[in-house]
């Protein structure tokens, strides 16, 4: 017959983490159960499919001592311990003094389903918050056949720090050892840790062996720090810091810096134009400022200051094939955003690298933005909307421009025959003005323009439903004409034609005609677009020759079919009866394979620029659920040059992943006597991660 006993005592759980003793349940209530339990001189003994419960652990032995007066466990035989679905033991014996915080277990295996490791050791001996470990072996592969694992002949690990030292130990890759080192150490806690990250190690012929490896110190919860040494023994060295704070649940604030030194050899070899690159940047966010209930608002600050491109082509794992835009933008913006107004104060700030200052760049010092969302006046189909944008544009050298823009848009929208005629009334005003300063040789006079455009557009949407599919139609007309009310001052291209007026265009409206047609096709059980397709065309009054001239005609397509789309956008030029601009994009995905291809194509007939086409393209194959192989390219057409070859093999598996990467391409860098040349590099790079243990990050530069 199975009887029932409660005890009290302290039991702890062994963690990998390796857990720790809960040093405070003497109150926790334990029930046994087992086939035969008996008291003999404060000895509780229970045989026969021993099974206790506690709110926190299931256990089950063949055998339970417990001494009342000398406080100690014993479970013997296929003893199996369970905390929470999270963690699980198993062993032979286990024994714990719960007056001193002892422990012994022998030999004892652990899976962590929390960690995703499991642990083994011939031997496992507690004193207060340390273990002492013999003969162990870990992993987070399968126990089985792991594809890796660590075995050590000897560790120690604090459950309060949480960090495992192991000796004598050597890396397996199934059976086979392949790396030996007498000490290693690392944290079995994945929560945000002060300590060091993973290096990143590297070789390339020019800049010969690379070493950076981070060091993070988090001593709060809201905010860290990050020092990151680098090292390459032909090129020179550099040193970087992040800080990185969280003032309330709404904002973060990163700020960076760093510096590196180029050897002279080195400097004088590549030709560049300095010795040192250094840098700072500091980004800030913060929304919920002032705001409240339904409104919202937001800051964003932004400052970058750099001295050359090189600064940013030695950043720690920077991934010197992205382009570099030769423009560094600084910002300071705040909105505040209701149902009915937003506003916006802006202020940019661009540094030019390609020139050796800033004095002829213009900044936006700032720009105020109002804009009032639509709603109805008079009555309900009676709509309007306004938008106010004031702004500074300024420089050292060069003409300069404070400028005022207002746009007032009302419209009125009806429907005739049924809602079968869609017809919509639009008057728009706008009205700029510009005052001109700091000029060089010429004086122009600040300029005010104002125009008003009346607007009219007829449309019908038809619908028509078949066995299969459903197919959609929207037939739309519309014609504009403009009228200017205000032409005072210098106006480029309506009143002067100089280019030093140029960056202080202001495009008028031009009475104009339009007329298109969208459709698509739909399939009729799952509603998903098959067929997506607009042409359109307009037409611009010259008032020179009292005629129409077509504008670029617009074809625009979209095809979905089962794994991929196929979709172009084409503009053709009607003067020079040949394509302005074409962009076309496929992505197919069939089994194993898939395919994704970008081919774009541009020609300036105005400027009598040189075509720009460039081919893009990517294909990948799944070798298996596991590794994946592709190959990507980015092709100048016009100039038969690759610009970047990207091969890359990944493997995913359960307990760890790994990815080489070959990049040939162009990267941009600060040489004497050109200040943005392009220079090809070819690169391997090697990532490696033995998941929940160790991430390692390999470069090496080939040429």
């Amino acid at each position: 017959m199975n009887k029932y006993f409660f005890i009290f005592f302290i039991f702890g759980s062994f963690q990998l983490s390796l857990g720790e003793i809960n040093e405070n349940t003497d109150n926790e209530h334990l029930q046994i159960l087992a086939q035969s339990i008996t008291l003999e001189d404060n000895v509780t003994k229970a045989q026969g499919n021993v099974v206790v419960y506690s709110p926190e652990y299931y256990m089950t032995a063949d055998k339970l001592n417990y001494n009342e007066t000398l406080s100690t466990v014993e479970l013997f035989g296929d003893v199996n311990i369970a905390k929470k679905s999270e963690l699980f033991t198993y062993s032979d014996y286990t024994y714990l003094n719960l007056k001193n915080n002892s422990t012994i277990i022998e030999p004892l295996v652990i899976i962590d389903n929390k960690n995703k490791l499991w642990f083994n050791a011939q031997t496992a001996k507690k004193q207060n918050v340390s273990y002492e470990l013999d003969d162990a072996t870990l992993s987070s592969c399968d126990c089985n056949d792991p594809d890796w694992s660590i075995g050590f002949s000897q560790g120690d690990y604090n459950t309060t720090s949480q960090w495992l030292n192991t000796y004598d130990t050597t890396l397996y890759i199934k059976s086979i050892p392949v790396l030996y080192t007498p000490y290693f150490g690392f944290s079995t806690n994945r929560t945000r840790k002060s300590g060091l990250l993973k290096p990143t190690l590297g070789y390339s012929k020019k800049e010969g062996l690379l070493y950076a490896q981070p060091f993070y110190y988090a001593p709060e919860d809201n905010y860290d720090l990050e020092y990151i040494p680098q090292f390459r023994s032909k090129r020179g060295s550099g040193h970087a810091l992040k800080y990185r704070h969280i003032d309330s649940i709404y904002s973060e604030l990163e700020i960076q810096a760093g510096i590196f030194n180029e050897k002279t050899d080195y400097k004088e070899e590549a030709f560049l134009e300095n010795k040192k690159h250094y840098g700072f940047n500091i980004d800030y966010e913060r929304d919920k400022l002032f705001s409240h209930k339904s409104d919202s608002d937001g800051l964003l600050i932004s400052y970058e200051n750099i001295n050359d491109i090189d600064y940013i082509n030695t950043k720690y794992n920077y991934d010197s094939f992205l382009s570099t835009d030769k423009f560094l933008e600084s910002q300071l913006k705040y909105f505040y955003n209701t149902n009915n107004l937003y506003s916006e104060f802006n202020m940019k700030y661009y540094d030019d690298l390609s020139m050796d200052n800033n004095d002829q760049t213009l900044q936006q010092l700032p720009l105020i933005n109002l804009y009032k969302y639509s709603s109805s006046f008079l009555f309900k189909k009676l709509i309007y909307s306004a938008n106010v944008n004031l702004y500074n544009q300024l420089r050292n050298v060069g003409i300069e421009g404070k400028i005022i823009s207002i746009d007032l848009p009302i419209s009125y929208s009806a429907s005739l025959f049924d809602d079968f005629i869609h017809l919509k009334f639009k008057e728009y005003f706008k009205y700029s003005a510009i005052n001109y300063d700091n000029f060089d040789n010429m004086v122009f006079n600040n300029a005010r323009y104002g125009e008003h455009t009346h607007y009219l557009s007829v449309d019908t949407d038809l619908i028509k439903s078949y066995n299969n599919y459903i197919h959609t139609l929207k037939i739309y007309n519309s014609y504009a004409k403009t009228d200017s009310f205000k032409e005072d001052g210098d106006i480029y291209g309506i009143t002067n034609e100089s280019e030093q007026l140029k960056l202080f265009e202001i495009l008028k409206a031009e009475k104009s005609i339009t007329i298109g047609v969208k459709q698509s096709i739909f399939d009729k059980n799952s509603l998903k677009e098959i067929v997506k397709h607009k042409i359109e065309q307009s037409y611009i009054y010259d008032d020179m020759n009292n005629s129409y001239i077509s504008e670029d005609l617009l074809n625009d397509f979209l095809f979905t079919f089962d794994g991929g789309k196929l979709s172009n956008r084409i503009l053709y030029n009607h003067t020079y009866n040949k394509l302005a601009s074409s962009s076309t994009q496929l992505t197919f995905n069939y089994d194993k394979l898939s395919f994704d291809m970008y081919h774009i194509f541009e020609e300036d007939f105005e400027n009598r620029i040189e075509n720009k086409e460039t081919l893009v393209y990517k294909l990948a194959l799944n070798l298996s659920k596991r590794y994946v192989a592709s190959y990507k390219e980015e092709y100048n057409i016009n100039t038969n040059e690759s610009l970047k070859k990207e091969f890359s093999i990944n493997t995913f598996k359960k307990c760890w992943d790994m990815s080489i990467k070959l990049i040939d391409g162009l990267v941009a860098t600060n040489t004497s006597g050109s200040s943005n040349l392009a220079l090809r590099q070819k690169k391997l790079y090697l990532q490696f991660d033995l998941k929940r243990l160790f991430e390692m990050d390999q470069i090496f530069e080939l040429n």
